[in-house]
């Protein structure tokens, strides 16, 4: 529009002014706005996470449902992480050595996660539902109806000659049927060859007649700790035909009956009255050994040895030994009776006190009139004061 008068001029600017005043309204209400917005949002924004603790050197993630699972290489582990919450869900779980890379198949109903373990080169599974390793495990029997395999707490039955898996760490025992018993446990590597890793020891005479009578318990050996991976034949061998019930109740009062009567048989008695006197004669020795062993044998000893003299006069009155041993012992007690007093007339000079020489001499009268000595030794003895008088 054109307008060359001074009113129309001044209505122009007017316009001009005013739009001018609604735009810069306008901007500034929008500007404001925005500020505002980005106020509000940073308000909202949460803080930065804390750091979630797992094991040392985590060096591999796999994700799964909700769950987070980090390998860490230094200590053998991997751990579990909720990724709902972000926090740790239970105790690492132990694997392999130096896990370093994870692995997801979601190609089945619970998702499994397979762990490569880089310093012994394994692979570790984890069921993802309970976060345990799992190992796959096949068992064969040989013979093949000689028994079965029971697993796991629950003492289930493992299927044979087919792969499964199972809790690692799980304890699987070889059970055998009516007629066989378990020998061992292989281990079933490639090329048809195999390697023993348990075997049960050659058993008893008792172990043999409880296994005949199937009345043996499970053997340690027949049970496996199942760590890894593998394929494993549980051995086992025929027992000789089991005995009629009717035949062990007879069998046992056979038993028992010639134990009995072999208990009672002359010879028997014979034999345990001889041990026995023989462990009284052992007594009565070391007793006389430990009078010579001290090397101080003397008058002191005089009255150890008239109990011993009481006790073996007494031992053969109630006839717990016999006379040849009655006598045989005499004699020994005599020898040390002789010994004492032949040391006691030795120390007696010509010149000594008459009344200690004939003290002697009644001690040893009184010695051999009460049977402590026998006659020989008395002789001896009174040539040995004949002897010292002389002198």
């Amino acid at each position: 529009m054109q307008c060359y008068d001074k009113t129309c001029i001044f209505i122009l600017l007017a316009l001009n002014f005013v739009v001018g005043i609604l735009v810069v309204c306008t901007l500034s209400g929008s500007t404001y706005g925005q500020l505002q917005t980005l106020y509000e949002l940073a308000k909202r924004t949460p803080n930065q996470n804390a750091a979630i603790n797992v094991g040392i050197v985590p060096d591999a993630i796999g994700v799964t449902h909700g769950k987070v699972y980090v390998a860490n290489r230094l200590d053998n582990t991997v751990s579990v992480i909720s990724a709902l919450n972000n926090t740790k869900i239970g105790n690492d779980i132990k694997v392999g050595r130096g896990p370093g890379a994870i692995g997801v198949n979601f190609n089945v109903l619970s998702p499994t996660l397979y762990v490569a373990n880089l310093d012994d080169n394994t692979v570790s599974l984890i069921d993802e539902d309970a976060n345990k390793v799992v190992a796959a495990v096949t068992f064969s029997v040989n013979p093949f109806n000689a028994g079965h395999i029971e697993c796991g707490k629950d003492r289930l039955i493992a299927p044979v000659e087919q792969q499964f898996y199972i809790w690692s760490g799980s304890e699987c025992t070889a059970k055998p049927n009516q007629g066989f018993d378990f020998v061992s446990w292989q281990k079933n590597l490639g090329g048809n060859s195999s390697q023993i890793i348990q075997f049960a020891p050659s058993p008893s005479i008792f172990e043999r007649i409880l296994d005949i009578l199937h009345l043996g318990p499970d053997k340690a050996e027949a049970t496996l700790n199942i760590t890894k991976f593998g394929s494993f034949t549980a051995n086992f061998k025929a027992l000789p035909p089991t005995i009629p019930p009717e035949y062990v109740a007879t069998l046992f009062t056979v038993v028992v009956t010639a134990l009995v009567g072999s208990w009672l048989i002359p010879t028997v008695i014979g034999w345990r009255k001889a041990r026995k006197e023989g462990n009284r004669l052992d007594h009565y020795h070391n007793e006389v050994r430990k009078l010579y062993n001290d090397g101080k044998l003397d008058e002191h000893d005089i009255e150890i040895l008239d109990k011993l003299k009481a006790d073996l006069t007494y031992t053969y009155a109630k006839g717990k030994i016999n006379e040849q041993q009655y006598t045989n012992l005499k004699n020994e007690i005599s020898i040390l009776y002789h010994e004492i007093y032949k040391k006691q007339i030795e120390s007696l000079s010509s010149n000594s006190d008459k009344i200690s020489l004939y003290k002697v001499i009644d001690n040893i009268s009184d010695t051999y009139a009460k049977g402590k000595i026998n006659e020989q030794h008395y002789k001896l003895l009174i040539e040995k004061i004949s002897d010292s008088k002389n002198k």
